[in-house]
C-alpha cells in the first residue's frame, strides 16, 4: 500500500506541514516530477489525491505492474532456464548499428538517431529495433535534458501552455546538440536547411 500510493500522499502532506510551520505560511504551488516508478507515483497521486499537487509531470511511468511484472518474470524464467539466451553487450551494439543502418535516415537527418522509433520496419526475428535517442529517463546519445519543470511553471502559474519543448545533449559543460520535444503525436523533421544540431532548424509535424 505505501509503496502503491500512500507513501507519497503521506510525504506531501507532511511536506506542506513542514513547509508551512517554517516560513509561516503554506507553499502557494506544489509540483510532483518523476520518471518510471516516479511516473507511476505521480499518476497514482493524481488519481488518489487530486489535491496534493498542482502539476504533475510523470515520465515514462511504470504504471501496469501486472504486465510489467509478468514480463519480468518471463525474462528471468528464460535466463534461469537457458543462461545462453543472455544477449551481451558486444552484441547488442551490433544490433544497434544494424538498426541504424536501416531506419536512421528515415527521419530526414542520418545522426546515429531516430527520431520516431515507430518508423523502424526491421525484421524482429533477427533485428531489436529500439530507439536510441534518450536512454530510460536520461542518458544515451541524444538530447536528453529538458527543463520540464520551467514549463509546467509556466503553465500552471501564467496559463501559457508549452506547443513544443527544448532538449539539449550537453558534453564538458557544453551543448553540443538540442532538438524539440514535440507534442504527441507530431514527431521532430528537419527543414533541410541549416544544423541538424539546432532545434530551430526543425517543425513540429504530425506523422
Amino acid at each position: 500500500m505505501d509503496f502503491a500510493y500512500r507513501a507519497v500522499h503521506e510525504m506531501a502532506v507532511k511536506s506542506k506541514a513542514v513547509i508551512g510551520a517554517f516560513y509561516d505560511r503554506a507553499p502557494r504551488f506544489s509540483y510532483w516530477t518523476g520518471c518510471s516508478t516516479g511516473g507511476r507515483q505521480g499518476l497514482m497521486a493524481a488519481q488518489r489525491y487530486p489535491e496534493d499537487f498542482d502539476g504533475i509531470i510523470a515520465g515514462a511511468p511504470a504504471n501496469n505492474q501486472t504486465q510489467l511484472c509478468a514480463w519480468r518474470i518471463a525474462v528471468e524464467a528464460r535466463i534461469l532456464q537457458e543462461p545462453e539466451s543472455v544477449v551481451p553487450r558486444t552484441k547488442l551494439a551490433l544490433v544497434n548499428r544494424a538498426v541504424l543502418a536501416a531506419c536512421d535516415a528515415l527521419d530526414g537527418v542520418t545522426d546515429g538517431l531516430l527520431t520516431d522509433p515507430h518508423q523502424c520496419r526491421s525484421d524482429p526475428a533477427s533485428l531489436l529495433c529500439r530507439g536510441v535517442d534518450m536512454a530510460h529517463c536520461g542518458g544515451g546519445p541524444g538530447p536528453n535534458q529538458v527543463n520540464w519543470m520551467a514549463a509546467m511553471e509556466r503553465w500552471r502559474e501564467s496559463g501559457i501552455a508549452p506547443n513544443r519543448l527544448l532538449a539539449s545533449r550537453v558534453s564538458d559543460n557544453r551543448v553540443n546538440m538540442t532538438r524539440p520535444v514535440c507534442p504527441y503525436p507530431q514527431v521532430a523533421q528537419y527543414t533541410g536547411v541549416g544544423s541538424t544540431n539546432d532545434a530551430a532548424n526543425f517543425v513540429c509535424k504530425e506523422r
